[in-house]
This record gives structure tokens, C-alpha cells and sequence, in this order.
């Protein structure tokens, strides 16, 4: 499973940060960076403050907007988070050809675990009467993930499952967490994130896994119904 970066994660403690405005409700920016690995989402901007400057670890959707993401963090390992056998990884191209022409460091999520991960998220939807496939989003991949690949610590921060509004700088940070929910509900496809099943997903992840996982103080809230 993605040896490369399973050595850049493996028994380290690791940050993950993700593109949430809520993010600037703590001064989180130094305890972010003194993880040994910080790997951040798509379009996760950096800042001292809060967000920490540090970035190893990239995960991308692979769509052509995130060359600009690419560009700003060249010196990043960057990770697409979704294996080439699904249907849609054909738009990831452009980006997998622009990383290969300038010789940066990237890999793609191994095909099985991503399968296993699908599956386990797609055997919730009867929970919420959902019938579409159920696809991880890139922040879901990158936590499963990074677990998978044996980080000895993960620390999660701007990510909560669309629960607050993007970041300023994100594709979506002018929109409302309405607009974003319909967009979201609209689907992609057959595909659908709905991100309520990957939250609890995620709790089921979280609950099992508490003595290497700790959360910044939204997500703890929203994982504890508080």
C-alpha cells in the first residue's frame, strides 16, 4: 500500500488540515506545525496563525484547478485520492500529466484500500434511506488513509464535514453552506458524497482509534453531538 508514503507517515505523529473556515476560531498555527508530518487538502491554504506554514503532504482530487494548488506547494508529496480504475479519473489527467512532465513527487491512493473504504461507507447508506453510491471525499480518503499507513498520532483540523463554510480562498468559499449542501446533493453521476454517512464513518474510525486520533475542538463537538 503506497510504500513511499507510507514511509513519510508510518509511527510519526501527523496533522491533517483541511479547508474550514472554522479553522480560524484557534490559534492552532504552531501546534499544527510541530507535528512531524502535515498533510493538507486540495485547496488548504497555510498561515501562521492558524493553519500553521508547514505542508509534506498534499491530497488531491486531481481535477485541473488544482494545479494552481500544485504550484504553490511544489515542493509537497502530493497524493491523488482517487485510484485510476474509477470512472471519472479520466478529468484527473491534466494533473497527472502536469506532475509527470515536471518531475514532482506524487502518488495515487492504492486502488483496494479506496474499494474497502467505498465499501464500508456504502454499506451505511440504509441508514439514510440513500440509494447512490456513496463516494469519499478527499478529506475522508486522506484520514482513513493516513491511520492505514500507521501514523503513530493524527491530529485533525479544518475539517468537519461541511458543517461551516470554506475558507475565503477555496473554489467554494463564496458560497453558503446551503449552496454548498445542494451542490453536494446534486451529485456527481451515480456518485454522491453525502456527508452525514462519512461522518459517521468517521466517528466509527475516531471511537476505535482514540488514543492516536485527537480532534480540534469543532470536529470534537460534532463527533460527540455536543
Amino acid at each position: 500500500m503506497n510504500e513511499k508514503l507510507k514511509d513519510i507517515v508510518n509511527n510519526k505523529t501527523v496533522a491533517v488540515v483541511g479547508p474550514s473556515s472554522n479553522i480560524e476560531k484557534y490559534d492552532d498555527g504552531e501546534f499544527i506545525d510541530s507535528h512531524d508530518v502535515v498533510i493538507r487538502l486540495n485547496d488548504a491554504s497555510t498561515d501562521k496563525k492558524h493553519r500553521g506554514e508547514k505542508t509534506d503532504v498534499v491530497y488531491i482530487d486531481g481535477s485541473g484547478r488544482r494545479i494552481e494548488t500544485i504550484i504553490s506547494k511544489i515542493d509537497s508529496y502530493f497524493v491523488f485520492s482517487y485510484p485510476s480504475h474509477i470512472w471519472f479519473f479520466e478529468r484527473m489527467h491534466q494533473t497527472l500529466n502536469f506532475l509527470k512532465d515536471n518531475k514532482l513527487n506524487f502518488d495515487i491512493v492504492d486502488g483496494s484500500f479506496y474499494d474497502e473504504l467505498s465499501t464500508q461507507l456504502n454499506s451505511k447508506r440504509s441508514l439514510f434511506d440513500e440509494k447512490r453510491n456513496i463516494r469519499p471525499n478527499t478529506g475522508t480518503v486522506a484520514l482513513f488513509h493516513t491511520i492505514a499507513l500507521g501514523a503513530k498520532k493524527m491530529y485533525v483540523s479544518g475539517i468537519d464535514f461541511y458543517a461551516g463554510s470554506y475558507e475565503p480562498s477555496h473554489v467554494w468559499g463564496s458560497k453558503s453552506n446551503e449552496e454548498v449542501k445542494r451542490i453536494l446533493d446534486g451529485g456527481d453521476g451515480p456518485d454522491v458524497h453525502h456527508p452525514e454517512i462519512q461522518l459517521t464513518l468517521f466517528k466509527e474510525l475516531y471511537n476505535k482509534n482514540k488514543d492516536r486520533i485527537s480532534l480540534y475542538p469543532t470536529l470534537e463537538e460534532i463527533v460527540n453531538g455536543t
